[in-house]
C-alpha cells in the first residue's frame, strides 16, 4: 500500500521540470518508487504461499473482483514490460523470431510493396521460460472460466447443493434468480426466499 508521502510523490513528479533540481529531485522520486515497486513483487510468492495454504471459504470472505481486476493489470504490465518473445522451433532449437511489416523497397521487391521480414537468435532460457508460461497462464485463465460456467454435476447435487446455495446467493444479493433449461424454452423464476 502506498504511504502518503509516495502518493504526494507522485503527484509532485508530474509537476517536475527540466531544471537541475527538478531532475534531482525526479531521480530521488522515481528511486523510492522503484524500491517500493520492487518490494511489492518480491513478496507476491509470499502472497501465493498464503493463498494456497488458507481455506477457500475464509477467502472468499476478503477478496473482491477489484482486487482480481487489478492483480491482472499488474500482471498486463510486467508482461508488456518484459516483452516476451514469440518463439519457434528450427533444427529442434528454440529461437527468439522478431517480425516486422516493411514497406518499401526490400530486396527485389517493388518499391511500394509490403514484406513481413523477421529477425530471429537463439532463445535465452529465460525468453522461452517466459513466453512459454504466458501461453499456460492465457490457457490457465481459459479453462477456468470455462469450468465456472459449466459445472459437471448429478442431479442429485444439483438439487441438494448447488441449487440451494444460488438461492443463498440470490438472497445474500436481494435478487430473483431464474433457473432455465438450455435446449429448452422452459424456464423457471425463483423468488427471494430462504434457503432450507
Amino acid at each position: 500500500m502506498l504511504s502518503k508521502t509516495r502518493i504526494d510523490m507522485i503527484a509532485a513528479r508530474k509537476t517536475l521540470g527540466n531544471s537541475a533540481d527538478d531532475k534531482k529531485q525526479k531521480k530521488y522520486i522515481d528511486y523510492t518508487l522503484r524500491q517500493h515497486v520492487k518490494k511489492q513483487l518480491d513478496s507476491m510468492g509470499d502472497l501465493l504461499l498464503v493463498l494456497k495454504e488458507l481455506p477457500e471459504d475464509q477467502l472468499k470472505k476478503i477478496i473482491s473482483p477489484k482486487q482480481a481486476y487489478e492483480a491482472m493489470q499488474v500482471v498486463e504490465k510486467l508482461v508488456e514490460l518484459l516483452e516476451p518473445a514469440s518463439i519457434e522451433t528450427k533444427d529442434g532449437k528454440p529461437r527468439v523470431v522478431h517480425k516486422f511489416s516493411v514497406m518499401g523497397k526490400v530486396f527485389d521487391l517493388p518499391d511500394n510493396a509490403e514484406s513481413i521480414v523477421k529477425i530471429t537468435f537463439p532463445a535465452k532460457p529465460e525468453e522461452f521460460d517466459l513466453s512459454e508460461y504466458v501461453v499456460i497462464h492465457a490457457n490457465i485463465m481459459c479453462d477456468i472460466l470455462k469450468a465456472q460456467s459449466e459445472k459437471k454435476v448429478t442431479i442429485a447435487d444439483f438439487n441438494k447443493k448447488i441449487l440451494p446455495q444460488m438461492a443463498k446467493r440470490a438472497l445474500d444479493r436481494g435478487q430473483i434468480y431464474q433457473v432455465e433449461y438450455e435446449g429448452s424454452a422452459a424456464f423457471e423464476d425463483r423468488p427471494e426466499e430462504e434457503p432450507k
